[in-house]
């Protein structure tokens, strides 16, 4: 049944270690609810903790993290904390803890908005580019302040056994996990978890990437490249990183 094929696919026992039992209950409903290939789309207030949980399960595919990110920020609603959980079936149970500007109250008709825009992306029927790009534009573009924090950016291949983890401090924002998995994706990777916390507007994020061929980034040359493009994509125009 059901139950059988959900625990078969879960890739890593961390997954299972991780999670309380009531969340695993959610998780295990809405993959339940899944048809051939639509996803189901759960959200549920958190309000003594302030944030919305997103509870996601859909069909993998390339630069799905972005797309997510990409649209919580383009309807102005920031990532607090991500969890994505890659199953072995090809399916993902993702989970988003977000936020929105202070005074700003999203509302059921913009979270109906957004689920509409990420039932299109997910669908085919709007381009990920154009959608988000539009929607950026016309809630005017990502902010960017001044980082309060110095950027960090750390890659480390030790405390993995299959992925290298990029590893992120800096001062939070709407958009910078979005503008993150942009750069990561641009530099060949495919993000396989995220843990992305913030703390008083400061983040302290792990994306655990891998190549598009399988396996860490080895090269020196490479390692600082992607080094270098995650700082950019995160440091303000005109900021440095030091």
């Amino acid at each position: 049944g059901d139950v059988e094929r959900f625990l078969a696919g879960v890739e890593h026992a961390r997954y299972l270690l991780a999670n309380p039992v009531e969340a695993l209950v959610r998780h295990l409903a809405a993959y339940c609810r899944r048809g051939a290939g639509d996803p189901v789309v759960d959200r549920r207030e958190v309000p003594e903790q302030a944030y919305d949980e997103i509870l996601l399960v859909t069909r993998d595919r390339p630069g799905l993290f972005a797309q997510v990110a990409g649209l919580l920020a383009a309807h102005r609603m920031n990532v607090l904390s991500a969890v994505l959980n890659t199953r072995t079936d090809g399916w993902v149970v993702d989970v988003f803890h977000v936020s929105r500007e202070p005074g700003d109250d999203p509302g059921e008709r913009r979270w109906r908005a957004w689920e509409a825009d990420l039932r299109a992306l997910l669908s085919g029927a709007a381009s990920p580019a154009d959608l988000i790009e539009a929607r950026l534009r016309r809630s005017g573009g990502l902010a960017r302040p001044r980082p309060r924090v110095p950027v960090r950016v750390e890659i480390d291949n030790r405390s993995s056994r299959r992925f290298t983890v990029v590893d992120l401090r800096t001062a939070d924002r709407i958009g910078l996990s979005y503008d993150v998995a942009r750069a990561l994706a641009g530099q060949g990777l495919t993000i396989r978890l995220a843990k992305i916390a913030t703390n008083i507007e400061q983040v302290a994020d792990a994306f655990y990437v891998e190549t598009l061929e399988g396996g860490k980034v080895e090269r020196p040359e490479r390692i600082e490249r992607l080094r270098l493009a995650v700082e950019r994509a995160v440091a303000p125009a005109g900021e440095g990183t030091r």
